[in-house]
């Protein structure tokens, strides 16, 4: 892309930052209007909870991190450290009720302008660039995984209602403990438990070349297990699947650098004469 196109495009990012918000925290007032129903329907708080109290909730957490952290990121155009986070947070509100199609959108434009401006203005990707994008990805991802696993949830919730997880409540006050090993109970009991002891490699930084080799492996075994419920730790996966890769990437980049200080100490230990 030309210099034109890419500042329209930065622009045009701008822009959408100023009404990505909207839908989101529209719908979360909206929902949460309707629960108000509940003072007058007090019997049927079970329907009211599941649709219109987790709904406002899901739009507030998007609407939230959406004007907290990517609004933020955008404001400093400090557009690396967000490359994943509006795309992944706008597929998430389009499932609901289409509220996050500008945050979508402005999560593409995001991916265009880094890919752009990074990568495409070199002829060739070296591995240099291979290394950076796994980084700026990794980066991404750990910063917003946990909290969009449990949005997940909340929208699996939305969708069956929240009777069936007070079916379960209610079968183990009534003695019957055998409730807990029905597949719906386990998957939601080991994704929960990744989810909620899932946290941000504090020691991670975007450009660090010293990522713990084990960091990639565990969040792999965490995102597969994650997973087990509706996929709520796809991007806790995502983040060991990248994480494996840039460590692949990474032990060739050092077996490298290894033979060429190799080969230049028999260089400078046999000198031709």
């Amino acid at each position: 892309m030309n210099d034109k196109t890419v500042e329209n495009i930065r622009k045009l990012i701008h822009f959408l930052d100023k009404i990505s918000y909207i839908p989101a925290l529209s719908i979360s007032i909206l929902f949460f209007i309707f629960f108000l129903e509940i003072f007058i329907s007090p019997f049927d708080w079970i329907s009211l909870c599941s649709i219109y109290l987790l709904g406002s909730l899901i739009g507030f957490l998007i609407f939230t991190y959406d004007r907290n952290y990517i609004s933020q990121k955008i404001e400093n155009e400090e557009f690396d450290q967000i490359v994943l986070d509006a795309l992944c947070w706008g597929i998430i509100g389009s499932i609901f009720h289409g509220i996050g199609i500008f945050i979508l959108i402005k999560g593409l434009l995001i991916l265009a302008y880094i890919v752009d401006e990074n990568f495409l203005s070199d002829k060739h990707i070296k591995k240099e660039n291979r290394l950076k994008i796994g980084l700026i990805l990794y980066s991404s991802l750990n910063s917003f995984s946990k909290l969009a696993g449990l949005v997940i949830v909340l929208l699996v919730f939305y969708t069956f209602g929240i009777s069936i997880l007070l079916n379960v409540f209610d079968q183990i006050y009534l003695g019957n403990f055998q409730v807990l090993f029905q597949p719906f109970v386990i998957c939601f009991v080991i994704s929960g438990t990744v989810l909620l002891l899932d946290h941000d490699n504090e020691q991670f930084a975007i450009y660090d070349m010293n990522l713990n080799l084990n960091t990639g492996s565990k969040d792999l075994v965490k995102g597969i297990l994650g997973c087990c419920f509706y996929a709520s730790g796809i991007f806790i996966l995502f983040r060991g699947i990248i994480g494996i890769s840039f460590q692949e990437e990474r032990k060739n980049k050092s077996q490298i650098r290894s033979e060429k200080k190799i080969e230049n100490f028999v260089i400078y230990s046999n000198p031709i004469k």
